[in-house]
């Protein structure tokens, strides 16, 4: 908002500024004596320009090119949204409604306008340093030469494209390795559509392609020279091949700038100081300019604002379809994290996991045993955010009609966290309060409650709630299909659940898993969330050798459960940060990260024992 702010205060000072330079009388002279049949035809001329626009776009797509008259829609509507917003924000729309019409990435739509945009950069560069050099007198030439940074600069892009282009295939390389170490949304969402705006850009590779981008081109910007030369010819001051170079260039080139929308002021601006560096007095510059400008904004502005008042004079909505890609989980609702993903490994089919999935078996519980659901709830000084917690699960399970228990653990207490509890004991027996006498820690308390369930799935679940229990069907869902582990990511992107955090906790927490991806868990990409489910005996065996008692006890029993060739899925689910935390990011983040090597360098020296089948 800022910036849009300061964008449309800077176009104004602009504008003031040339007002105030010229003589308002005399521009007004030579305004309304301009010749309108000349106008009229350079407004038919360009809106011919425009139609051609829209048939060199489809060239730019690899596969499933707009037909023409969704292209004519896009191009329009998108060169009349950047008369209306700054900083040339159509050119997102038009990808938007690039995406939906062409059920594509919008990615990847974005980087065939990228490509459009740079091609358009690299023929008006051509144009002008050809046409300026060959047809400006000397006097004239030595005035321009400013301009020449400018077409220098787009050569300079255009090789940098060819570079990565031909080099995509190091640069994606790079991208997993990054997706290895940061695994998660903040990482996949963005790569993601790096990779795609990459693989957009490679059409302009293919020589035939190349060739009808170019001829194109040419036609597109010679017929646009031409509007140049009938607005010259309307205020009788027609220019040579030269001057009408540069008068293109100044525009089109001051165009770019993001300022205000449609470039009002910058283009006035920078384009009459450009004519006037040629011979051209300051008021028939300003008047040619204001003029171009105008039909420029009605070309567009007239059709683009129809066909936008036709979709509801509002964005369309995201194409499901067209963005499905952009989504990490599988059909199950999880990701197979049972191992790391090496960077080169294929990719799983579509709507398949990594690997197939085996059930886990429950059939050899003991009858004593047979209880569905076990909950564990660590809590320390909890006497606050416990009740809301305790209330939502004891109802939910209720209305699950199966046996469950709550096991709370009271990790040393100075609070009302005990009496709190033995209130919900006389509420509900399915309630159980263990009692730690001084605080052990978070790890602790949990390792105590999962040794002593009975249930068959055994949920660990955060005091504060911040996990709704109506995730764990999610959970459930994980199981089922095979994994004997399942943990709720924050981390993982999915239509359906939201992430509710401040912005600082969410990159304290990226740059852990980063480190813990890095050091003991590649592949992982939120080992933070405290809401996992753990089939019986797989929580048995994983509490049985853990040894961290504090914050860091996650990674370790992630850790210990890949160690020991358990499957373990992990399940996007919503969250919400709920104020309270014990956690002291700085001194806690330390400690976590001295635990990391402790757990590195216990498994190096055989400090825990033989996972179930001789595994270690």
């Amino acid at each position: 908002m800022l910036r849009d702010l300061l964008s449309i205060l800077f176009s104004l000072a602009l504008i003031v500024w040339l007002l105030r330079s010229v003589e308002r009388d005399v521009l007004f002279a030579k305004l309304t004596a301009a010749n309108p049949y000349y106008l009229l035809a350079a407004i038919g001329v360009m809106f011919f320009g425009y139609v051609l626009r829209a048939g060199r776009w489809p060239f730019f797509f690899r596969s499933q090119p707009p037909r023409w008259v969704d292209s004519f829609r896009c191009v329009m509507i998108g060169f009349f949204m950047n008369n209306i917003l700054p900083a040339r924000m159509g050119e997102f729309v038009r990808a938007h409604l690039g995406g939906r019409a062409t059920k594509q990435s919008r990615a990847m739509v974005l980087a065939t306008i990228a490509a459009e945009r740079l091609a358009d950069g690299m023929m008006l560069s051509v144009l002008f340093v050809v046409l300026f050099t060959w047809y400006s007198p000397p006097g004239q030439l030595e005035n321009g030469r400013q301009l020449y940074y400018v077409a220098y600069f787009f050569g300079g892009i255009c090789v940098l494209t060819t570079v990565v282009l031909l080099c995509r295939r190091f640069i994606f390389g790079a991208l997993e390795r990054v997706n290895y170490i940061f695994p998660g949304h903040l990482s996949s969402y963005t790569l993601l559509r790096i990779r795609r705006f990459i693989e957009g850009l490679e059409p302009i590779l293919h020589p035939g392609r190349f060739l009808l981008i170019t001829l194109s081109s040419f036609v597109i910007w010679s017929v646009e020279l031409y509007v140049y030369y009938l607005v010259t010819k309307a205020f009788d001051h027609p220019l040579n091949l030269g001057g009408l170079s540069l008068f293109l260039a100044a525009v089109n080139f001051s165009s770019l700038i993001p300022a205000a929308p449609g470039g009002i002021g910058v283009i006035e601006t920078f384009a009459t100081v450009a004519l006037e560096h040629i011979g051209i007095e300051r008021e028939a510059a300003l008047a040619m300019v204001l003029v171009q400008h105008f039909i420029q904004i009605i070309v567009v502005g007239i059709p683009g604002g129809v066909l936008f008042l036709r979709l509801g004079a509002k964005i369309p909505p995201a194409d499901a379809l067209a963005d499905e890609e952009e989504f990490v989980e599988t059909d199950r609702g999880f990701i197979d994290v049972s191992r790391p993903v090496q960077v080169g490994d294929a990719p799983p089919p579509a709507g398949g996991d990594v690997q197939e999935l085996v059930p886990f078996d429950v059939e050899n519980l003991k009858p004593e045993e047979q209880i569905e659901y076990s909950v564990i709830i660590p809590a320390f000084n909890e006497e606050h955010r416990l009740p809301r917690t305790l209330l939502s699960v004891l109802e939910y399970f209720e209305s699950k009609k199966c046996s469950f228990e709550i096991l709370v653990v009271d990790d040393g207490s100075v609070d009302r966290t005990a009496k709190v509890i033995r209130q919900f004991e006389r509420l509900s027996p399915r309630v159980r309060l263990l009692i730690v006498p001084r605080n052990r820690g978070k790890g602790y308390a949990v390792r105590l409650g999962m040794m002593n369930a009975r249930g068959n799935l055994l949920l660990f679940n955060d005091a504060d709630g911040a996990t709704p229990i109506e995730e764990l069907e999610r959970l459930e869902g994980a199981i089922r299909a095979g994994a004997q582990v399942a943990i709720g990511s924050r981390a993982i992107m999915s239509r359906d659940t939201t992430v509710a955090t401040v912005w600082y906790r969410k990159l304290i927490g990226r740059v852990f898993n980063g480190i813990v991806n890095f050091v003991i868990l590649p592949g992982i990409a939120d080992t933070q969330c405290g809401f996992k489910l753990f089939a019986r005996d797989v929580g048995r065996y994983i509490f049985s050798q853990q040894r961290a008692d504090r914050y860091s006890f996650d990674v370790e029993i992630l850790f210990l459960a890949r160690k020991a060739g358990y499957t373990i899925a992990e399940v996007p689910v919503n969250w919400t940060n709920v104020t309270g935390s014990k956690v002291n990011l700085a001194r806690d983040s330390l400690h976590m990260f001295v635990d990391i090597m402790k757990f590195k360098l216990r498994d190096t020296f055989g400090g825990y024992d033989a996972a179930p089948g001789g595994k270690r």
